[in-house]
This record gives structure tokens, C-alpha cells and sequence, in this order.
């Protein structure tokens, strides 16, 4: 996903007589961002949820679908 992003971006520059190289994450830092994403997203579902607060609980779904995507892009 972030490679194939990257490069369809790099191409576009390219076209457009522009040379750029976009970094791209390290495993390590995949796994990182997938388990802090879990963290932060279950805290806001939980605080949501106490508070009655529906972003709260917004914000928690996001952070759990960023946490899923970011699973799944480091199975591939």
C-alpha cells in the first residue's frame, strides 16, 4: 500500500521534471504505529464510552481501522 502510493506519487513528480524519492517505513516502524494505533483507539472507545462522548468513540473506530490497515499492509 505505502509503496505503491509512494511510487505512483515518485512517477507523477518525475512527469513533471521533478526528482523525488519518498522514505518508506521500516517494518519495525509498521509494527510500531499498528500497536500504538490499538492502544490509542481502544483508550478512546473506553473513554467514549464512559463519557458519552460520541467523537471520542469516532476517533477510537478511526484509530482501530488505521491500526487494521496498517496489520494488513504488513502481512503483505
Amino acid at each position: 500500500m505505502f509503496d505503491s502510493s509512494a511510487k505512483y506519487f515518485e512517477k507523477m513528480a518525475e512527469d513533471m521534471g521533478v526528482s523525488i524519492k519518498i522514505p518508506r517505513p521500516s517494518k519495525r516502524s509498521l509494527q510500531a504505529s499498528a500497536k500504538s494505533n490499538t492502544v490509542v483507539g481502544v483508550g478512546l472507545i473506553a473513554g467514549g464510552v464512559l463519557l458519552s462522548s460520541k467523537a471520542m468513540f469516532t476517533l477510537g473506530i478511526i484509530g482501530l481501522a488505521g491500526a487494521t490497515a496498517l496489520h494488513y499492509q504488513l502481512k503483505d
